[in-house]
Formats: structure tokens, sequence, C-alpha cells
């Protein structure tokens, strides 16, 4: 549909003409202005509106392709669309379809410009051309010029010619890292690593792009002069157009990492720009080789050491070492890790498939083993499997990957449940946690975990500290601020939990744990109407927040009758220290020692929340609630 010969020299579309020799856009006659590139590029995308523009092709046709920001494009098609006021979506005009570039949707008249029609008139008369014969050949010799003179005209003009060559070769040719190396490094002390978009035209490979953006992820968050951000934040842009200064501002950083996967052939090519947060530039760019699928973790392992030499935020392992993990089981370990973040059964033992096939190919690959921990950890206390049918594996991967990685928080995280599950040993879990924070001081679920086992030891601003620096490296995490809003429960400071809730809820003004969390606030409050305001728009409502309501209400027979109900039911058996703490609260102590034995002798997790648990509070001056306080080593 390209116009080469440029006949068509007029489009209207909407309300808007552009007219090409003239690089003009106006609506309605009256003049718009564009600059010249964004000009340019609309224009393209008008005569190439069959088809779908790819940003590669417009940024090798419009910047050569040479050390670009894929945001200056963002940028630039951004602009187009406010001159056309195609802002709002769905788009009228420019349509962009995510992961392939955009496509001009509008509809086109094409035609002739006026101007062009008075050229064409003009070039249609031929004029009349005189030529006069000289009277006199002489007449019109031409000057002398002196022969030095001439040489020394020659001989600049040559000169001029080399040193604009030697330029325009310094410039072309300079690697782009010199380029680079020649602008001045900004201070960052905080990074986010955006998720790598997948460019290779096949969205199965997203386990490989979103798994290599986690790598590096992983590599910054192992140096603690540095803030990164979470995967749970960062991943929050994930194909979205976002302008570096807001993803800045959201996630309080200096510096974002952004790039993609691409491939060619049997080859891919990770390309990478480090750019300032606070003015969209870019800072640095990598080399870009292409590499097999085989090599493409050396090429992420390379990246990161780059990144962390230029920023000078310490050092990484040599890119050598990468050499010694295999590729085709670090590709397994990536699809198991995909796969997880499902968290259902079916999904969950999936991963564990491939995690095992990693390790059959890799048995020394510290990842796989930490991935099959951490997997095992989380089905036992998802009750996805028969209580501590898998606790044993757990415990067993864990070790086998501190044996070869004694820096893995994933094995340190899972041994800090396994170790002391039989017999609640907390200073242990909390020695642990602090290893685990200690050698990765970015690791925000490491900070979580830790926080609640200082908040199950009442120590509540320690636990405090730690949920609110999770909630810097992990800014827009839900789980961190729903941490916060129980540990304000147990501290007894239901404003406080309050606050936390009414963010989530501001964000998603139906999420269930910020309603529940919310609710049980205002009846911590002793506001029952608010409570109750709050749990009815649950739509999900369990039987447990219906006693609280007719314990605080004094309707203790009704109330007696719902719990013996529920004792009765599987709830008894899945959660019986639940079962005691509503005895405790209607003011049955006998029952409800009854119960929290029975959640003892089972192990319940959930027990080591006694000593922080409102409900229980009646309970304090009794020699049995002392008793059992030692027993699971909280009498501290």
């Amino acid at each position: 549909m390209k116009t080469e010969n440029r006949e068509t020299n007029c489009y209207k579309f909407a309300d808007f003409t552009l007219e090409t020799e003239a690089q003009t856009l106006s609506r309605q006659n009256e003049p718009i202005h564009l600059a010249k590139r964004p000009f340019e590029i609309l224009l393209f995308l008008i005569e190439n509106r069959e088809r779908v523009v790819s940003r590669d092709e417009l940024l090798d046709k419009f910047w050569d392709g040479h050390d670009v920001y894929d945001d200056v494009l963002r940028k630039t098609v951004s602009a187009i669309r406010h001159a056309l006021h195609d802002t709002k979506k769905p788009a009228q005009l420019i349509e962009t379809r995510r992961g392939s570039g955009f496509r001009f949707i509008g509809e086109v008249e094409e035609v002739q410009s006026e101007q062009s029609k008075v050229n064409s008139l003009k070039a249609e008369v031929k004029p009349l051309t005189v030529f006069d014969e000289p009277t006199n050949q002489q007449n019109f010799a031409p000057p002398k010029i002196s022969f030095w003179r001439s040489r020394i005209v020659l001989l600049s003009i040559l000169g001029l010619i080399l040193f604009l060559s030697a330029s325009f070769a310094v410039n072309s040719y300079l690697p782009r890292n010199a380029k680079n190396d020649r602008r001045q490094m900004p201070k960052i002390a905080a990074i986010a690593v955006l998720p790598l978009r997948n460019l290779t035209g096949d969205a199965a490979n997203d386990y490989l792009s979103d798994g290599l953006s986690e790598g590096l992820i992983n590599e910054f968050s192992r140096h603690g002069e540095l803030k990164v951000i979470s995967r749970s934040s960062s991943f929050a842009f994930k194909n979205k157009d976002v302008e570096p200064r807001d993803i800045g501002e959201k996630l309080q950083v200096e510096a974002i990492l952004e790039g993609s996967l691409r491939k060619f052939g049997d080859e891919m090519r990770l390309e990478v720009n480090l750019v300032d947060a606070r003015d969209g530039k870019v800072l640095w760019t990598n080399d870009a080789a292409k590499s097999s699928l085989r090599n493409i973790f050396t090429a992420q392992n390379k990246i990161a050491c780059e990144v962390l030499a230029k920023i000078e935020a310490g050092n990484c392992s040599p890119p050598e070492a990468a050499q010694n993990i295999d590729a085709e089981a670090y590709r397994l370990y990536l699809q198991g890790v995909q796969l997880r973040k499902d968290l259902s059964l079916e999904a969950m033992t999936k991963a564990v498939g491939f995690y095992e096939q990693a390790l059959k190919i890799a048995p020394n690959f510290a990842e796989a083993h930490g991935a099959i921990a951490t997997t095992y950890v989380i089905m036992e206390s998802n009750s996805q499997v028969p209580p501590r049918s898998v606790i044993k594996k757990a415990e067993f991967h864990a070790n086998e990957a501190l044996k070869i990685d004694e820096n893995s928080v994933d094995a340190l995280l899972v041994l800090s449940e396994t170790k002391t599950s039989e017999n609640y040993d907390l200073k242990l879990s909390e020695s642990l946690l602090r290893q685990a924070v200690e050698k990765n001081p970015n690791h925000a679920r490491a900070r979580m975990w830790l926080a609640n086992v200082l908040t199950v030891r009442g120590k509540f601003a320690e636990a405090e500290s730690q949920l609110l620096y999770a909630q810097q490296i992990d800014p827009l995490s839900p789980g961190v601020r729903l941490n916060l809003s129980e540990l304000y429960l147990y501290w007894r400071k239901p404003e406080k939990a309050i606050e936390q809730s009414d963010f989530l809820l501001d964000q998603n003004a139906a999420n269930p744990s910020a309603l529940l969390m919310k609710a049980r606030a205002y009846l911590q409050k002793g506001d029952i109407e608010q409570a109750r305001k709050f749990w009815e728009m649950l739509s999900d409502k369990d039987d447990d927040s219906s006693i609280d309501f007719l314990i605080k209400q004094g309707k203790t027979v009704e109330a007696r009758t719902a719990i013996e109900k529920l004792a009765a039911a599987e709830r008894g058996v899945t959660s019986p220290y639940r079962i005691g703490c509503l005895y405790a609260a209607l003011g049955d102590r006998e029952k409800a020692f009854g119960w929290l034995e029975k959640s003892y002798d089972v192990r319940q997790a959930d027990l080591i929340s006694m000593k922080i648990d409102p409900a229980l509070d009646s309970l304090h001056d009794d020699a049995r609630y002392q008793d059992l306080l030692r027993r699971i080593n909280l009498s501290d």
C-alpha cells in the first residue's frame, strides 16, 4: 500500500489531513504541531496500514537500530496519539499490538493536495528558453585563478572532507559500551528489574524471559548496599507501557533495567538497557550478542556482573562460573518455577516433576534443590498433601542445596519450617531466618517469615521494622500489607490494622483478606456495627467469624451451639486450635484447654500464636496456659 511515487500526497482520516510534501498535519484546517520524527512515523504507519509494523522495524528505520531505548519509541507514538486525540481505549487510529508493534486502523482517504495540483499544472506548461548567440567569444573567457591559491582551496576542501569522514567513522563504529562509558553514571542506590519482554514470537517462551528476569533480580538482591525491588512488585508492570518516571515514583528507585528476549533461528538474543528512572535517559546498553539457548544463562550472568560493576554496587561471581550450570537443567528449572506460581496441587506436582528432571541432569544444581524443597513446604502448609508426608523430602533437598551453595536463602527458609515443626523450636527458626536475611537483604519473603516468628514471640516492634523494610523492596505487594495488618491486630493496635486494610481496599474494593482484617479490627475496637458492615461485604463468609459476632453480642447459647457444630465438622479436625480459641472467647476454659491440647498433640502450626492471640487473653492467669507456653518454647 505504500506509495512509492508520492502521487498520493494527501491523506484524510477522521477530522485530520496529512500532507506529505508540505509535511503538515491539520484538523479541520487548523494546523497541528508535530515534530519531524513523529510525523514521519505517522506517515509510515499510514502507508503501511495493511499490516502490523513491528517495533524493531520502526527502530531500525528511524533510529538505525543503534543504542536506542524502546521507551523512546513509546514516547514518540504517545506524542502522535496526543496530537490525534487518540489516547482513550480502545484506540481509534493507532492500535498497539502487545509484543508485536503498531498498526494504523483508521479509515483513510487518499487524495491529491491543492499545492500538488498546482505543481502538476506548472509541470505540464513547457517554459520558453532563449539562447542569445554571443557576438564575441573572447568576452566570456573564465577569470584566471593563481596556481597556489587553487591548490590551497583544494587542500582545505580535502582536509575538511577527511575530518568529517573520520568523525563519522568514530561516531558510527565506536563500540556501544564505549559510548556508554563516556556518560557520567549518576548515583544509584535502588533498582528495579522489569520483566523482559518475550519477543520470540512464541508465548510458550514466557517461562524463559520471566525466569531470566528473576535470575537478574536474585543476583542483584544479594548485594546489601543496593535496594532491589522484589519480583511481585516489578512484575506488576509486565506488558504495560508505563513511563520510566512513573515506575520510578511508584517503586522509589533511581534506575530501571528493562529489555527483551528475541529469537533468530536457533539463537536467542538478550537485550537490556539500564535507564535513569528520573529522566528516562539510557545509562548503559549491553552488547546484545546472539547466543544459543545453551549459553543464555551465561549471557544473563554477564549482564548482572556488568551492571553491578557499572553502578559500583559490588561484585558478582564471574560469568565463567555460569558455565558449570547445564543449560537444559536450567531450562527445566525455569519451567518448574513458572508452573509453581499457579499454587494448585496439579501445578505444584508438575513443577516437582520438572525439578526432578533438572536434578537428574545436574545433581549439583542448588537452585533446583531449593525450589523442590520450597514446593514441598508450600504443599504441606496449604494442606494439599497428608500431614507431614513431604516434610522429610523438603528437608533433604534443603540440606543438599546448602551443601552446594551455603548462600541458598530458599534452603534456609525451608529449614526454618521443617526443623522446628515438631518441637516448636522458635529460637532456631529465628536464627535460620536471620541468616537468610543477612545473606540476601533484599529477600522480601525472608523478612516476612522472620517478622512472623518475631510476632509470635511478642517482639512486635522488631517485627514491624522487618515488614516495613519488606514494604520498601516490595511496595506493591498485598502480602506485606496483610502481614502488617495482622501484626497490628496482635499488637492490639486496631486503628493501624484498619489503615493497612484501607490501602488494600483502595486497590481492590473486593479484596476478601482486607475486608476480613478490617472486620476483625473493628471487632477488636468493640464497634460491632462497623465490623458487621465489612463482614457482610465478603462473598464467602466463614463460620468462625459469625461465631465471633455472636459472642461479642452476648448471644452465648447460639454461639455455643454453633461452636459444637463446627467442632463436629471437618474444621474440628483440621484446626483444633481455632475451636479452642472460640471456646476461650465464650468463657469455657475447660473445653478451650481440651482443644488446645489436641492442637499440641498433632503439632498444629497455628498453636504458636497462642502467646499473642487476643482470643486467649482470658486464659493468661491459668497454670495450664503457662505450661502449654513452656512446652512450645514460648515461656520466655
